[in-house]
C-alpha cells in the first residue's frame, strides 16, 4: 500500500453550493500529485480469499485476523480431569465350589439353598466390595447345575469354597460361611457335581465353576486432554494434578514453531552420598519432557548397573514417590523426584549406599533429557 503524496495536502477550496447562501462544498486543491496513493477499502484491507485461509466469511474486519494469530502467541497448556475411582478388581481364575446343603431325607421335605447375586457392585472407602440391590437365587440339590447358569457375568457372595484351585479337581471343602467373598462367574459351564453326607445325614451338594474373586482397588481415572490459553504465565500450573484437573505446559505456540525437539545428554561422577538430606541434582538447559539416567552397564539389570527413568512432566516441585528401589523386598524403600523448573532432584528414603541412588563413589553414570 502507497500514501498519498502531494504538494499541498491541507489545501481546500471552498465553493458555494448553487442556490444557497451558507452551504460550501469542501474541495480538496492539492496542487501537484506526486504519488496517487492505495485507496482505503475492502479489498485492500481483507481480501475475502484472505479471510477463507483463518476459516473467516466475507463479513469479517481484519482486527478477527488478528484475534485468530494473537492466541497462538499466548502461553498453552493441556489438561485433563483425573482422580481416583474406586473400582472392583478381579483376580485370576480359579475353581470355586458352590453347595446345597441340607437334609434331603427327613421326609418329604427337600430343603432350599439361597445365593444372593447382582450384575453390579460397589467398592467403598476401606476397599470391600458389597453387592448393589442383591437378587436371590434359589436352588435345590438336582438343579444345582442349571441354576448356577443363571450367574454367569454375575457378582454373588460365596458361602462355601474348594480349597484346592486345580482346573476340574476337587479339594478339601471349606463349610464355613465367609458372607465377605465376592465372587465373579464370567463365563463357562460348571465343571461337576460331587456329593457327601455327614455321620447326621447331611447331604453335601458340590458344584465347581470357573470364577475370579472380587477385591476393591483405586484406579486412576483421566478423561480427554482440552487447551487452554492465557496471557498470564501463571494462569494454570506447569505440571502434577491441581484441583481435579492435570496438567502440561505447552509455551507459546509460535516460538515452538521456530524451536526444534531440544535434546540434551550428559554425565556425572558418583561421590557416594545418598539419602534425604544427599540429593542428586541436575539443571539442563530447558525443562525436560523425558529424562534418563544410567550407568555404563544399565542394560544389564543388576542392582548396580539399574536403568533408571522418570517422567519429570508429571512431576512438581515437591518430591514425590517415583520407583521402588532396585531389586527391593518391601513396599517402603523407594526414591523421590521432583522437578523445579529445569532442574531434576532426586533421593532415595532408605538407608543404602551412593549405588542406590545412582551416586556411587567414583562412578560414570549419563543422562539424557528431552524437551
Amino acid at each position: 500500500m502507497d500514501d498519498r503524496n502531494v504538494q499541498y495536502p491541507n489545501r481546500f477550496q471552498l465553493t458555494k453550493v448553487d442556490g444557497t447562501d451558507d452551504i460550501y462544498e469542501i474541495i480538496p486543491a492539492p496542487g501537484k500529485v506526486y504519488t496517487e496513493g492505495t485507496f482505503i477499502n475492502k479489498f485492500a484491507l481483507l481480501k475475502d480469499t484472505t479471510a477463507a485461509l483463518f476459516g473467516l466469511g466475507v463479513d469479517n474486519v481484519p482486527d478477527d485476523v488478528l484475534v485468530f494469530l494473537g492466541k497462538y502467541n499466548q502461553y498453552w497448556w493441556k489438561r485433563r480431569t483425573s482422580g481416583f475411582a474406586l473400582v472392583p478388581n478381579l483376580g485370576a481364575e480359579q475353581i470355586q465350589c458352590v453347595e446345597w446343603q441340607g437334609r434331603p431325607n427327613s421326609g418329604s421335605y427337600t430343603p432350599t439353598n439361597h445365593i444372593r447375586y447382582s450384575p453390579t457392585v460397589t467398592v467403598h472407602e476401606d476397599l470391600s466390595v458389597t453387592l448393589n440391590n442383591p437378587q436371590v437365587l434359589t436352588f435345590t440339590p438336582n438343579g444345582i447345575g442349571s441354576n448356577l447358569q443363571v450367574l454367569q457375568g454375575k457378582y454373588f457372595y460365596l458361602t462355601k469354597q474348594v480349597n484346592s484351585v486345580a482346573h476340574g479337581n476337587w479339594g478339601n471343602i471349606d463349610y464355613k460361611t465367609t458372607p465377605a467373598n465376592v465372587i465373579y462367574y464370567a463365563s463357562g459351564a460348571p465343571t461337576g457335581k460331587q456329593n457327601s453326607a455327614d455321620s447326621e445325614d447331611y447331604t453335601y451338594v458340590a458344584e465347581a465353576i470357573p470364577a475370579k474373586t472380587v477385591t476393591g482397588k483405586k484406579e486412576l481415572h483421566a478423561g480427554p486432554w482440552e487447551y487452554v490459553r492465557s496471557s498470564n504465565r501463571n494462569a494454570y500450573p506447569d505440571s502434577g494434578i491441581h484441583d481435579g484437573y492435570e496438567y502440561q505446559f505447552l509455551g507459546i505456540p509460535f516460538e515452538n514453531s521456530v524451536l526444534p525437539l531440544r535434546v540434551e545428554t550428559g554425565s556425572y561422577v558418583g561421590t557416594g552420598t545418598y539419602g534425604i538430606n544427599n540429593p542428586c541434582s541436575l539443571t539442563l538447559p530447558f525443562e525436560p519432557k523425558l529424562f534418563i539416567v544410567g550407568d555404563t552397564d544399565g542394560c544389564k539389570g543388576t542392582k548396580g548397573n539399574y536403568l533408571y527413568f522418570a517422567l519429570p512432566i508429571f512431576l512438581g516441585d515437591t518430591y514425590e514417590k517415583i520407583s521402588w528401589k532396585y531389586g527391593g523386598t518391601t513396599a517402603t524403600q523407594y526414591t523421590l523426584m521432583k522437578r523445579e523448573g529445569s532442574t531434576i532432584s532426586w533421593y532415595i528414603n532408605f538407608t543404602g549406599s551412593g549405588s542406590d541412588q545412582l551416586n556411587g563413589t567414583g562412578t560414570t553414570y549419563y543422562y539424557y533429557a528431552i524437551g
